[in-house]
């Protein structure tokens, strides 16, 4: 089943997104003490890339912008095909989501000093617009930041996380086929491998 197309997550009607909270909070619960569990991979899992690449979605204006193609208000996850992914789906709602965030922004700034254009970390958030972008000015961060809204949810499903839990860490080599999934907080050291393999499958 296909996602609702994330024209604008900004509005979604207070009762979705109530819906979407608790949904994530109860996710939570049910996945408490998860440290980096690693999902299994399969093939279906990897078609649903061809719903990924097929995205656009609004962004924070400034966050970690200087390498990433297109107009500072979209992105369209299609223009970074050939390049290894750190996709970390998220929530301003999700308090592991914001602990990790500042180590990611650090290996996001040694990964393109390291790799330049072969690298792109993206922060997807499940959330509205404005969240986005008020968190952000609260705690930037040095990757893209993108909102989603209620869409996020069923991507990260589609992408293999059936109980839809956060955070959630997705690698995708160049060649545009997942390489790792973590579900709950990253240890840098895993995401580092992680990377490194994803490289290396090309």
């Amino acid at each position: 089943m296909s996602p609702p197309a994330p024209t604008d997550p900004g509005r979604a009607a207070p009762g979705t997104r109530r819906l979407v909270i608790g949904a994530g909070l109860a996710a939570l619960a049910a996945g408490a003490g998860l440290s980096a569990w690693r999902l299994k991979l399969d093939a279906p899992a990897d078609k649903a890339l061809d719903l990924f690449f097929s995205q656009v979605y609004p962004r924070v204006p400034g966050a970690g912008l200087a390498d990433v193609p297109g107009p500072d208000r979209q992105l369209a996850l299609g223009s970074l095909k050939g390049r290894a992914l750190v996709v970390n789906f998220w929530a301003t709602w999700c308090p592991p989501c914001v602990e990790e965030m500042p180590e990611l922004s650090e290996l996001a700034e040694k990964w393109r000093r390291k790799y330049g254009q072969r690298v792109e970390t993206i922060g997807l958030g499940v959330d509205s617009l404005g969240n986005v972008i008020k968190f952000y000015e609260k705690m930037p961060v040095k990757y893209p930041l993108l909102a989603s809204g209620t869409a996020g949810l069923e991507l990260l499903r589609q992408m293999g996380n059936e109980a839809g839990g956060l955070p959630f860490t997705v690698v995708i080599a160049p060649s545009a086929r997942i390489s790792e999934r973590i579900l709950g907080r990253f240890k840098g050291p895993d995401l580092d491998r992680a990377l490194e393999k994803a490289l290396a499958r090309g």
